[in-house]
């Protein structure tokens, strides 16, 4: 299954109708977001579309270097690896910090599964057939264990100090798009132009995309997108257990983060969402 779809995003993105609409200027993003969130997908999303290349933070600051330096596009991956030995290079110009708003009730499960398997992660619960034999009952007293407010990873109030350090962009304090579903704001700082904010929900929007990628200043004939999107939970080996543990998380879940989710939800959704 994930080879097949490897194979069809390849054929897309290596098409001649493709081919027709890549031509972009000169553009260097930094994505850096909470987990889950559909970065991947946006990943994939601008690789596809506009041909940019892209390198982890934490590849080191001179693999970095030498990305930005041969690329013209050129994505700069990042989600709580420090970013100090990287930007603080004032010959490094960015020209958008992109970040997606998605709500915390989904991301704090989503990201419990992801790296379940993982050791490095508090939240490891053991191998994939550990995983797969668990009970439902198991694994979410597992996951209810955790303090899921606590983790940088799966929150957004690293990644917004992070935009006010970098940028001088308090997202907190500025007025976001409900109706389209992004805003864009000029950065106060030197070395990144402006800050792109897109809601979860449009990496499904070819439209919204498309405005989205105009407005940040993305310079392209294109004028239709290919959504292909990357990591999703149902290609997972996890994906039953996931189901069956949303299907049964308590009232005392939401009630624990309701505070959280609630500030998410009335600054950038409207409220019946």
């Amino acid at each position: 299954m994930i080879k097949r779809h490897i194979k069809e995003f390849i054929a897309i993105c290596s098409s001649s109708w493709n081919k027709l609409f890549i031509s972009t200027n000169d553009f260097k993003v930094i994505l850096c977001t909470p987990f889950k969130v559909g970065s991947n997908s946006m990943l994939r999303i601008l690789q596809c579309n506009y041909s940019f290349s892209w390198i982890w933070t934490n590849s080191g600051k001179e693999k970095v270097d030498k990305k930005y330096h041969q690329k013209k596009r050129f994505i700069l991956r990042n989600h709580v690896t420090q970013l100090e030995p990287i930007l603080v290079d004032k010959d490094l110009k960015f020209d958008c910090w992109i970040t997606i708003i998605r709500k915390p009730y989904e991301i704090y499960p989503s990201g419990y599964f992801q790296d379940i398997t993982t050791p490095d992660y508090p939240y490891y619960f053991g191998n994939k057939q550990r995983v797969n034999q668990a009970s439902t009952q198991v694994l979410l007293n597992h996951f209810l264990s955790f303090d899921w407010s606590t983790f940088n990873q799966t929150n957004y109030h690293y990644n917004f100090e992070k935009i006010l350090q970098f940028t001088g962009v308090n997202i907190w304090e500025k007025d976001f798009n409900k109706l389209k579903g992004f805003s864009v704001y000029p950065s106060k700082k030197s070395n990144v132009k402006r800050v792109g904010v897109i809601r979860f929900d449009k990496l499904n929007d070819r439209d919204t995309l498309l405005e989205f990628f105009r407005e940040i200043k993305i310079i392209s004939s294109r004028n239709a997108i290919v959504i292909k999107k990357n990591n999703l939970s149902h290609h997972k080996f996890y994906y039953s257990q996931y189901e069956r543990l949303l299907a049964q998380l308590p009232q005392s879940y939401y009630d624990t983060y309701k505070d959280i989710n609630d500030n998410i939800v009335k600054n950038f959704f409207y409220e019946n969402k």
